[in-house]
C-alpha cells in the first residue's frame, strides 16, 4: 500500500468486479490515517457503498468502536477523501448501525414500532437541534437505513 500500484492479486479482484476503486480508495485513506488511528489495525473493509451524498464504508473489526473513535475517523476520512463518509460495523446491533449512520448526532432513545400490518418502524428519537442540523439529509439517511437493514426508520426531535 505505499505506492498506488496494485498487486496482480488485487488487480485481478478489481478487474473481476470482486473490489471497486472505492474500496480501494477507503483502504488507502485508512493506510494513511493508521500512524493517528491505532483501532485502525483492528478494521478490516469488507465493502463500500456511494449513495447520492455519502459513501458507506462497511468495516469487520475485532472489538467494537466506540462512539468517539467512530465519529472521530469519519471526520478525519472525510479530509481524506473530501467526501462525507460513515463507517458501519457488520457486526454491530441495529440500534448502533443507526446511530453510525447519524454521526455525529446522538440517539437519545430508540423503540421499535409494530404497524397493525404487521411491519416494523425503528422509532429514533434525537435532541430538536440535532435534527434541525441533519436538515434535508434526513430522507436520504431514512431511505440508507431502510435499504441497508430492511427497517423503516422514523427520527423525532425529543
Amino acid at each position: 500500500m505505499t505506492n498506488f500500484i496494485l498487486c496482480s492479486s488485487d488487480q485481478a479482484k478489481l478487474e473481476q468486479g470482486k473490489i471497486s476503486q472505492l474500496d480501494i480508495d477507503v483502504s488507502r485513506a485508512l493506510y494513511r490515517l493508521q500512524k493517528r488511528f491505532r483501532f485502525i489495525d483492528f478494521l478490516q473493509v469488507v465493502s463500500t457503498k456511494q449513495s447520492d451524498f455519502l459513501v458507506l464504508v462497511y468495516v469487520d473489526s475485532a472489538k467494537l468502536l466506540s462512539y468517539n473513535e467512530l465519529a472521530e475517523l469519519n471526520v478525519e476520512l472525510k479530509r481524506e477523501m473530501k467526501k462525507e463518509i460513515r463507517i458501519l460495523e457488520v457486526r454491530a446491533s441495529k440500534p448502533k448501525l443507526i446511530q453510525e449512520l447519524l454521526l455525529p448526532v446522538k440517539i437519545v432513545s430508540h423503540s421499535n414500532v409494530w404497524l397493525p400490518d404487521g411491519s416494523q418502524v425503528l422509532k429514533v428519537s434525537v435532541k430538536n437541534e440535532d435534527l434541525k442540523r441533519l436538515g434535508d439529509s434526513v430522507d436520504t439517511l431514512k431511505k440508507m437505513v431502510s435499504s441497508t437493514l430492511d427497517t423503516q426508520l422514523f427520527i423525532e426531535a425529543s
